[in-house]
């Protein structure tokens, strides 16, 4: 059993965290020592101080106001001494850089090469220590992961490592489909610059306080103003799993009750409990299932043509607005039949009793890019309107302007009732792109939960940055038609949904090739 270090070394290893901070500030590393630590030349050989390049020799004489001194390789900070005390050097050190900054403000602003770089010897030795002081040997479980990303330095796409010859490569999963404009984006950027995080980096002010509630309120009302009808309700959470959970809870309460999720194939909901429970991959979901609350998956009919807008028959919605109300049309269309049988069976698990909620995704991006028809989902609106079952868009990967044209994916529906009226999911998770998870809701949530303040602060300026800005749907089209030109004999339906995008290989085998280069190519 690893035991907690002595209490001189708790205190050691606070003194370096907040060392490390001050020079992470200004994009430096320390080096740790026996002594405590030293900021190494070569980090500030670049930087001019009072016209000049900084030199060893200039540097020991520039750090004298400041009560620091140096030896033949950088900046001593040697707080293991008790020379000094930490608060003293992390003064002087603060007070260094800050001067260091408004003298050559572009050695520290400069922002990296936009390419691939990857070490000519694959070794990220500053990743490595702070990876194995992190895992603590084997008190974490390790993921396969070898870089610490820099997130100061990281732009774009292109995430760098914190090492001297740093690995930079594009983060082509745009760290899990959370980062809409790629790392430090500038309108962020700016917003951080102007003070507008400011009252919530060092510490979270509570939930109820005047600068919290503020954020969160302005957030709220954002998303109501531009919510599908009757959606009046908005509560914050940290992220996508519990976005649903806590929809999945609020639609229990206003629904008939049970115990059981109504869900498709191919689905991905989260990794808690319910969520975990309502996704379709097995190998996720059946090592922590609970007996008695298996969720049921119903079959999800997606057209062959990705850009499919079939005609709905005249009575479409009025039928699926009526329990038993009409369930077949003759009509020569798979699809059509695919859909009809789909819906049938959700009424099915409606009529067996025990459902709390029916959830689904509009376009499903783990479950493999796949769309529903406008048609469906129309037929499934009535339907679990009809039977008084909550339905939930979970938009957590496909909303928040991925869709190019709406924040809310589901907006492409332009769902109607049964008299031609707009009408919407009762309720709509999100969260990655947002910054935050968010419920928008039909009912207001009986367990208000909230979310860091600086974390909504960031979803506005992501909120505010995707309004103003044009899809890449136009110039992604292009790229996929030259691929497909290039590539036709292995590469297929190509397909574009504002900044979302996608293609078919012909099997398992040449997409898992495809993928297997990813890492010797740059990307991730």
């Amino acid at each position: 059993m690893n035991l907690p270090p002595p209490p001189d070394e708790l205190q050691s290893l606070a003194a370096q965290h907040r060392l490390e901070e001050v020079a992470a500030r200004f994009g430096l590393h320390l080096e740790v020592t026996e002594e405590g630590g030293r900021l190494p030349f070569e980090q500030l050989a670049h930087v001019h101080f009072q016209g000049d390049k900084l030199t060893p020799n200039t540097l020991r004489a520039v750090l004298f106001p400041y009560g620091l001194a140096t030896d033949e390789r950088g900046l001593l900070l040697p707080w293991r001494t008790g020379r000094r005390s930490v608060e003293g050097y992390e003064d002087g050190l603060l007070r260094f850089l800050g001067d260091l900054l408004i003298e050559d403000p572009a050695a520290f602003l400069k922002r990296p090469e936009r390419a691939i770089h990857i070490p000519r010897d694959g070794s990220l030795p500053r990743s490595a220590g702070y990876l194995a002081r992190f895992y603590g040997g084997d008190f974490l479980p390790r993921e396969k992961k070898e870089l610490v990303v820099d997130l100061a330095r990281s732009q774009g796409p292109f995430m760098r490592s914190v090492d001297d010859d740093p690995l930079q490569i594009v983060d082509a999963a745009s760290q899990i489909a959370s980062l809409a404009a790629g790392f430090r984006p500038d309108a962020v950027q700016a917003a951080l610059d102007e003070g507008r995080f400011d009252p919530f980096l060092v510490a979270a002010p509570p939930p109820d306080s005047h600068e919290a509630e503020g954020v969160l309120e302005a957030f709220r009302d954002r998303l109501r103003a531009i919510a599908p009808p009757g959606l009046d309700h908005v509560a914050f959470v940290n992220g996508g799993a519990e976005a649903n959970e806590k929809a999945l809870h609020i639609a229990r309460i206003h629904g008939p009750g049970g115990h059981r999720v109504l869900a498709f194939t191919g689905s991905f909901h989260g990794r808690t409990l319910l969520s975990l429970w309502a996704t379709y991959n097995p190998v996720k979901r059946v090592p922590y299932q609970i007996p008695g609350f298996e969720a049921a998956f119903l079959p999800l009919p997606v057209a062959d043509d990705p850009y499919a807008d079939p005609a709905m028959p005249d009575d479409w919605r009025q039928a699926w607005a009526q329990r038993e109300g009409k369930r077949h049309w003759d009509a020569d269309d798979d699809l059509l039949q695919a859909e009809v049988a789909a819906l049938i069976a959700l009424e099915t698990e409606i009529k067996a009793g025990g459902a709390l909620a029916c959830i689904i995704e509009p376009y499903q991006c783990e479950g493999g890019d796949q769309a529903p028809t406008r048609r469906f989902f129309h037929g499934l609106r009535g339907l679990t309107r009809a039977w008084g079952l909550p339905l939930i868009f979970d938009e957590v990967q496909s909303g928040f302007g991925l869709s190019g044209d709406n924040v809310f994916w589901h907006q492409r529906f332009h769902l109607l009732d049964a008299h031609g009226l707009p009408d919407g999911p009762d309720l709509v998770t999100g969260a990655k792109r947002a910054q935050v998870g968010y419920v928008v809701s039909r009912w207001p949530d009986p367990a208000l939960t909230t979310s860091h303040a600086a974390s909504v602060v960031r979803g506005i300026c992501h909120l505010d940055l995707l309004q103003g800005s044009p899809s890449h749907a136009a110039r992604a089209h292009e790229r996929l038609a030259e691929l497909e030109a290039k590539w036709g004999h292995i590469v297929s339906k190509p397909r574009v949904f504002g900044d979302a995008f996608a293609f078919d290989m012909p099997d398992a085998k040449s997409a898992n090739h495809l993928i297997g280069q990813r890492f010797y190519r740059g990307y991730m």
